[in-house]
C-alpha cells in the first residue's frame, strides 16, 4: 500500500463497503464458508495490443457470454463462493484493498441466497429476505418488482459480483451485459479467444470493452463456470483525473450432488420483528465495526474548525453555533464519496425545504494536490455530480485527524450545543434517509424532545456567516 503526503495510506476504493479506508483500518467482518477455502485473485494479462472500442456487440462474444448465462440459469444448482480485491491507482501509483467476499447459492428460476458483509439474502417467488447477524430481532421482506438483481442493487448501490449477474440478471442478454458490473455498465461484447494452460485445462476470455471501461471473463467452456474477472475503469465520475479502479474477482464453484431444498430460498421470520429498510437491520455498534467506524466521538464535544471554502472565504464553527452542523469528509478520487455527495446534496436540500437550523459541508480531505490544482479537481469532481453545495477543504488534513477519520465517506451530525450526536461511514444502502433522522433527532436533542417520531417543526435558519479572507491560516 502506497504511502501519500501527511503519513496517510493512499485510500483504496472498497465498494461493498461503500467508503474508501485510510491506513490500517478494522478488517471485513468475516462471513463463514464451510469448507473454508482460498481464492486467488490474480491480476489478469494485460492485453499487448490496443483494443478497439466496439460501435456495436460482436456476434460471437455474445454467442458465447449467452450460452454462460444460459448455463447458470439452467444448472439445477449451484454454490460459489466470489472475492473481490479492489485496487486504484493515480499516475502510476497502486495499492490493495481488503477483499469483499460473499457467498450465494444459485437454482433455476432466479432463486439466490446471498452471504455477504453479515447480511443474508434470499431470493424467490417474486420476494426478497433478509436479516443481519448482529440482530436475532428483526428482517426484511418485500417484493422484488420482478428484478431481484435491481432489487439488490438498489439496497446496496454497488455489488461488484459477476456471479450474481449470471444467475439473477434480466433475461435479455443486452440488459445481462449491463448488470455484469456496476461500474462497467456501458460496455459491449468485444472479443472472445481459447486458450490451453499448461496442464491442460481449457480457457474461455470474453473481453467486453466501452470508453474508459474494460471487463475480462474468464471460465471453462466444458464446465461452464466462471473462475475469474477483471474490470477495469479509467474515466468517469468515480474516477480521478489520470487514475483508474480495477476489481478483481477469484471464483470458487461448487455443483452439489442434489438439488438445494426449496426453503432455502424463502424465510421463516418467526418472533423476528419486520422493518421496512435494509438500514434497520443490523444493531448500530455492528454497522460501524464493519465499516471501520467505532463512534468514538459521539456524545462527545465536537472538534473545532476554521477552514476556507471552495466558494471562498473561510468557514469557522463558532460562526455556525446555534445550529445542527452535518460534515462530510470525502476525496475527489474516491468513488464511493462521490456516489454519496448527490444524497449530501439531497439532504441539504431537504433541511432547507423544511426552514431547519441546520448548515451541511463537504469536507474535501486527503487530496496529493494542494492550491489551484486542488480547487480544480473539486470543481470539475462537483460539475460531473451536478453539485452546487460549496465544500470546505482541509488543506492539512487537521480537522480528518481530529476526527481520526479512517474511511471515507464519513458523515458527522453535531448538534446545537456542540456535542457530537451520530457518525456515518460509507454512502451505501439508505444513507439519505439515516442521515435525515439523525438530524432530526439531533435538533430535538437540543430542544430537550427524545422522540424521534413527532415531526420537527420547521425554523428559519440562521444566515449564514459572512466570509473571511480565504488566507486566514488553517487550523
Amino acid at each position: 500500500m502506497a504511502v501519500v503526503p501527511g503519513s496517510f495510506a493512499k485510500v483504496l476504493t472498497s465498494s461493498l463497503l461503500a467508503s474508501c479506508m485510510i491506513g490500517a483500518t478494522a478488517p471485513p467482518v468475516a462471513i463463514p464458508v464451510a469448507p473454508p477455502v482460498a481464492i486467488p485473485v490474480a491480476p489478469l494479462s494485460a492485453p499487448k495490443v490496443e483494443e478497439p472500442i466496439p460501435s456495436e456487440a460482436d456476434p460471437a462474444a455474445t454467442q458465447a457470454l449467452t450460452e454462460l448465462v444460459k448455463a447458470y440459469r439452467e444448472r439445477p444448482s449451484l454454490r460459489v463462493v466470489e472475492q473481490v480485491s479492489v485496487a486504484t491507482g493515480l499516475d502510476a501509483q497502486e495499492g490493495d484493498a481488503p477483499p469483499v467476499k460473499a457467498e450465494m447459492m444459485f437454482a433455476p428460476g432466479r432463486k439466490v441466497t446471498l452471504r455477504m458483509r453479515g447480511y443474508e439474502l434470499r431470493f424467490s417467488g417474486g420476494k426478497v429476505w433478509a436479516i443481519h447477524e448482529s440482530n436475532p430481532d428483526t428482517y426484511l421482506e418485500a417484493g422484488d418488482d420482478d428484478s431481484p438483481f435491481y432489487t439488490l442493487l438498489s439496497a446496496f448501490i454497488d455489488i461488484p459480483f459477476v456471479s450474481l449477474s449470471l444467475c439473477l440478471g434480466e433475461p435479455e442478454i443486452d440488459e445481462t451485459v449491463m448488470q455484469l458490473h456496476p461500474h462497467t455498465p456501458n460496455v459491449l461484447p468485444a472479443s472472445v479467444r481459447d486458450e490451453t494452460l499448461a496442464d491442460g485445462s481449457p480457457r474461455r476470455h470474453i473481453v467486453l470493452l466501452a470508453e474508459g471501461e474494460r471487463l475480462e471473463l474468464v471460465f471453462d467452456p466444458k464446465a461452464m463456470l466462471l473462475l475469474s474477472a477483471e474490470a477495469k475503469v479509467t474515466g468517469g465520475p468515480g474516477v480521478a483525473n489520470r487514475g483508474s479502479v480495477t476489481y478483481r474477482s477469484g471464483i470458487v464453484n461448487e455443483i452439489p450432488a442434489k438439488p438445494f431444498d426449496e426453503a432455502a430460498f424463502a424465510l421463516d421470520p418467526g418472533k423476528r420483528t419486520k422493518v421496512d429498510m435494509f438500514a434497520q437491520l443490523p444493531k448500530k455498534e455492528a454497522l460501524q465495526a464493519a465499516q471501520g467506524g467505532d463512534g468514538a466521538m459521539v456524545g462527545k464535544p465536537a472538534p473545532e474548525f476554521s477552514l476556507p471554502s471552495s466558494a471562498g472565504g473561510l468557514v469557522k464553527s463558532d460562526d455556525l453555533a446555534g445550529r445542527v452542523i452535518v460534515l462530510d469528509f470525502w476525496a475527489t478520487w474516491c468513488g464511493p464519496c462521490r456516489q454519496a455527495l448527490p444524497e449530501l446534496a439531497k439532504v441539504a436540500a431537504w433541511a432547507k425545504d423544511q426552514q431547519l437550523p441546520v448548515v451541511v459541508y463537504p469536507v474535501n480531505v486527503f487530496e496529493q494536490t494542494q492550491g489551484d490544482d486542488r480547487l480544480n479537481a473539486i470543481t470539475q469532481a462537483f460539475q460531473q455530480l451536478k453539485i452546487t453545495l460549496p465544500t470546505l477543504i482541509d488543506t492539512q488534513d487537521k480537522l480528518a485527524a481530529a476526527w481520526g477519520v479512517r474511511s471515507i465517506p464519513m458523515t458527522v451530525v453535531i448538534r446545537a450545543d456542540g456535542i457530537v450526536h451520530s457518525q456515518h461511514i460509507g454512502g451505501g444502502g439508505d444513507y439519505a434517509e439515516s442521515l435525515k433522522k439523525d438530524i432530526q433527532e439531533a435538533i430535538r436533542a437540543g430542544e430537550g424532545k427524545g422522540d424521534a417520531s413527532v415531526p420537527v417543526a420547521p425554523k428559519p435558519a440562521p444566515e449564514p456567516p459572512a466570509e473571511k479572507p480565504a488566507h486566514e491560516p488553517n487550523s
